[in-house]
């Protein structure tokens, strides 16, 4: 129930970020990926469960695109299209020091 996923990951080719179904999980995948969260690359295994399986094909889908469109920047492929970037927007903290009823 996350609802927004955050990982720090290269989606790259094989034998990297090659998604495996979970055993006996048909809306879950593993697979391993160089993780730059603590600063340094390190090879970790990552997992994922889905609520639904349209979910988990989804997902799939997009970590496969992701993979596709890596390639092609990587051999600078002219039949790119570039999102803009998107800014992160500061979140507002309810600070219940600072919040406190009218009186």
């Amino acid at each position: 129930k996350t609802l927004k996923p955050v990982a720090n990951f290269i989606v790259s080719d094989a034998p990297q970020c090659v998604l495996k179904p979970m055993p006996n999980a048909e809306k879950a995948y593993v697979w391993f990926v160089q993780d730059f969260s603590e600063g340094e690359a390190q090879v970790e295994k990552f997992a994922i469960r889905l609520r639904t399986l349209e979910d988990a094909e989804q997902f799939k889908s997009k970590l496969e695109a992701s993979q596709e469109f890596n390639n092609k920047a990587r051999d600078d492929s002219e039949d790119l299209v570039w999102a803009e970037t998107v800014e992160d927007v500061e979140e507002v903290v309810d600070d219940i020091e600072t919040n406190k009823p009218a009186e």
